[in-house]
């Protein structure tokens, strides 16, 4: 699964790359039910439901039966209930005082998700009801630094991190892949 996920957070599916990914899910799809750990579950899940819409021939011979069973997994660890930090409050609060309707940790745990009814304003227009079929979906992440490392792979780099030269940051996996579920 960790292999399937990191694959599918790089976006390099040449043919053999197609062939490991087809023997994952083939090994992991014949698994009995319940050998499969929770995390690697969902990190298949993640794989599979990217992997359709980017390389369908990774995943076509995967079961039906096993892509419901990861989605139903899936679909538990959205439902948790889920608290949001000190910051997305913060950002809540300004949108509230800016009487922008929104809500928190939404559906696929966006931190902060607005719907803009059509031809809608950034402001006060922002529709209440989040089931509204021709409104514009946003989702407002906040990263804190532990979505982010820096990379210093040279002395010459870490050199420069201890005099206090900033080095760009690089977004971690997890947060790719969140970022391209939520598109």
């Amino acid at each position: 699964a960790n292999v399937a996920w990191s694959l599918t957070v790089l976006e390099q599916y040449d043919d053999d790359v197609i062939d490991l990914l087809q023997k994952i899910f083939n090994t992991a799809s014949s698994c009995e039910e319940g050998v499969i750990q929770l995390e690697h579950a969902h990190q298949l899940w993640q794989s599979y439901f990217l992997l359709s819409a980017d390389c369908p021939a990774a995943v076509k011979h995967v079961p039906e039966e096993f892509t419901k069973y990861l989605e139903h997994k899936w679909n538990l660890e959205k439902s948790r209930c889920k608290k949001s930090s000190k910051k997305h409050q913060a950002i809540s609060k300004t949108l509230d005082l800016m009487r922008v309707a929104h809500r928190n940790e939404y559906d696929e745990d966006v931190d902060v998700a607005i719907v803009l009814e059509e031809n809608s304003a950034w402001t006060h227009t922002a529709a209440s009801d989040f089931d509204i079929k021709n409104g514009r979906k946003v989702a407002v992440e906040f990263d804190g630094p532990h979505h982010f490392t820096v990379m210093a792979s040279t002395g010459e780099q870490l050199s420069s991190i201890q005099r206090g030269i900033k080095i760009n940051p690089r977004v971690l996996g997890h947060t790719v892949l969140k970022y391209r579920l939520l598109k």
